[in-house]
């Protein structure tokens, strides 16, 4: 064991983490730092942060990786991963921490994409009426958004092929996701979510979309939180059957324990943005 692993092991055992299921070492050094840290000052959960640190790395890197596992099997790093516990233990922090840089990714394409659509929009007023027009009109700007969180069916696939690099569909209580969905498409999600984590092309038609979408290579994650009370919930509905429950990975934390904050508050806020910071210049690298 190297220095940087012995000397965090020696944190996890003051932090009061003992279970060896946690795999800390896997990260490297700095995210390593980064986790302790922000569990000490900030009262993150360490499975909640390290789980919320793997699914936001996977939205980013998308489709722009995939592996060969053997011969025509071919695989991306989409995850369906749900964090688990009861009101209060700190389930949404880590994920909002997580997901910053994508968030602000995703702020500024809205931004631009406003900007090009009122553009857009102006040389299309400008050139009503007239006779001829030499200049060739430019195509309708497209929103490239990576963060879905309040949609429909069809507006989630319209957003998936207008970004085939990936979107996450990222609802904090993910359970009413579920009802929604279910009750809107009858199942079709669902499915559509299935093919989708096996890889397999998504083909839609609908009398809504003048032209039908296929999409080759579909990437889509799938995050949110529940309380430990609604788990029966997703069985319920037919999720255990159709192969679902099988895809998402379930985060419940060791300890349910709430710890006590920390008092020196103005040190916690310089380490938030120092650790904000590299983990944002991490993120863009990916």
């Amino acid at each position: 064991m190297d220095a940087i692993n012995l000397c965090n092991a020696i944190r996890m055992e003051f932090e009061g983490v003992f279970e060896k299921k946690i795999p800390l070492e896997a990260f490297p050094a700095k995210i390593q730092d980064m986790i302790l840290t922000l569990a000490r000052q900030e009262n993150y959960t360490i499975e909640y942060m390290m789980a919320s640190l793997l699914v936001a790395v996977s939205t980013a890197i998308g489709n722009a990786v995939n592996i060969r596992i053997r011969g025509g099997w071919i695989s991306n790093s989409a995850l369906y991963m749900i964090l688990i516990g009861r009101p209060g233990t700190g389930k949404t922090p880590p994920l909002d921490f997580a997901f910053r840089p994508i968030r602000k990714h995703d702020a500024q394409a809205v931004k631009q994409f406003k900007l090009e659509m009122e553009q857009y929009n102006n040389l299309i007023e400008s050139n009503k009426g007239k006779k001829e027009n030499t200049t060739p009109l430019p195509d309708k700007p497209i929103l490239q958004r990576t963060i879905i969180s309040d949609f429909t069916p069809e507006a989630l696939m319209r957003a998936l092929d207008d970004n085939h690099r990936g979107v996450v569909v990222y609802v904090d209580e993910i359970m009413g996701m579920f009802n929604a969905v279910n009750q809107y498409s009858r199942g079709q999600l669902i499915e559509q979510l299935l093919t989708a984590f096996s890889g397999k092309p998504l083909d839609i038609s609908r009398c809504s979309m003048p032209v039908p979408i296929h999409i080759e290579y579909p990437f889509i994650n799938i995050v949110g939180t529940m309380q430990i009370t609604r788990m029966h919930e997703l069985i319920e509905k037919g999720y255990k059957e159709n192969g679902l429950l099988d895809r998402i990975i379930f985060v419940y934390p060791s300890s349910q324990e709430i710890s006590d904050w920390q008092l020196d508050e103005d040190s916690s806020f310089a380490s938030f943005e120092k650790y904000s910071n590299m983990w944002e210049s991490i993120f863009n690298k990916v």
